[in-house]
């Protein structure tokens, strides 16, 4: 309980410090791997690189579970039409983070097929990929597909399985750019 609320301090110091307010544009999203809900900011360094730093909330069992995400999107290509600007590819790593680290990605509920279904641990690594297109100057939408770094792990425990449904996740995220 003591490292969520450090973790919980260090994401309000991040986020909500004064003067890096005026750099951070609020995001919320809807998201697999993420979490179902989570908020926060995207930061852009230029046109082409972002960093993103949201908490999610997610579900398991009937319980809610806090993590803390932060990735980084390189976008090659920006083309602009009329009130739209359209980011055609973006992609990056992404880190997630479960502040509790008792149960959330440690724990293998029974529901998986083998124990050793993903590997166990508070810190999962990503690849995430996708478009965004941006209306007017204030408004952004970016649709993703992650991947999780259990993808390897997870086919080979589970030979034959439907892998698309086991470590792909796809979200959208709205973003106010301000």
């Amino acid at each position: 309980m003591v490292y969520i609320k450090n973790w919980i301090l260090i994401f309000c110091l991040c986020f909500f410090y004064e003067k890096a307010k005026a750099f951070w544009n609020p995001m919320i999203a809807h998201a697999g791997f993420l979490g179902q809900f989570n908020a926060g900011g995207i930061f852009h360094f230029d046109d082409n690189h972002s960093v993103e730093l949201n908490m999610g909330s997610y579900e398991m069992d009937r319980r809610n579970f806090i993590q803390i995400n932060f990735g980084y999107a390189y976008s090659p290509w920006l083309l602009k039409i009329n009130k739209f600007a359209i980011e055609p590819f973006r992609f990056g790593p992404y880190a997630l983070y479960a502040l509790d680290n008792n149960n959330y990605f440690l724990q293998v509920p029974d529901r998986y097929v083998a124990r050793n279904y993903y590997k166990q641990n508070g810190l999962h690594l990503a690849l995430h990929f996708g478009a965004a297109v941006k209306y007017k100057e204030n408004l952004r939408f970016i649709l993703f597909t992650m991947i999780l770094d259990d993808a390897l792990v997870i086919m080979y425990n589970n030979p034959g399985e439907r892998i698309d449904q086991t470590f792909i996740s796809t979200g959208i995220i709205l973003e106010w750019m301000l």
